[in-house]
């Protein structure tokens, strides 16, 4: 549902033939881990959602990519010869914070008109910001998985009798 959920799907090359649905989804939940993501749930072998609480004061909140989004989800999806990662998340609590601090800011500056709109602005452009950065963290996602996975790659690769 645009503007709250945002999703990306992206075709994996054949870098990624070799690697099993367990072994990538292992991998994403270690580098959500890695993110400040705080809880990850394996919910088969092809799906893998996260959630993040409200109120979590981490270090370097501000280049924390997961501040603002509440949840979210990552599929392998398998079609014809190709498989798809189809990376989901929520982000309506830009627009909630945004809206609760431009309504305080109006209450208080008696201008409610003036708050919402300034508050509404920042949260926009800080969404704007959010969906930007999470499209680039897909694919470092899957860098990461490839550059993990390498070695496994290449024993998988190599033909019988070499060692």
């Amino acid at each position: 549902m645009f503007p709250f959920v945002i999703k990306y799907k992206k075709t994996l090359n054949s870098n990624f033939d070799l690697i099993e649905n367990e072994v990538l989804l292992k991998s994403f939940k270690e580098k959500l881990k890695r993110d400040g993501v705080d809880r990850i749930f394996i919910e088969n072998n092809s799906s893998l959602s996260y959630k993040n609480n409200f109120f979590a004061i981490r270090p370097g909140l501000n280049h924390n990519i997961w501040a603002g989004i509440s949840g979210g989800q990552i599929e392998i999806i398998k079609s014809k010869e190709k498989r798809k990662i189809s990376y989901l998340f929520n982000t309506s609590r830009f627009f909630i914070v945004g809206g609760i601090a431009g309504i305080a800011f109006g209450l208080f500056s008696k201008m409610i008109l003036v708050g919402l709109f300034a508050f509404s602005s920042l949260g926009v452009l800080n969404w704007i910001i959010s969906i930007s950065r999470h499209r680039v963290n897909l694919s470092s996602l899957l860098n990461e998985v490839i550059r993990n996975n390498k070695n496994a790659l290449q024993k998988k690769t190599k033909p019988i009798g070499c060692e």
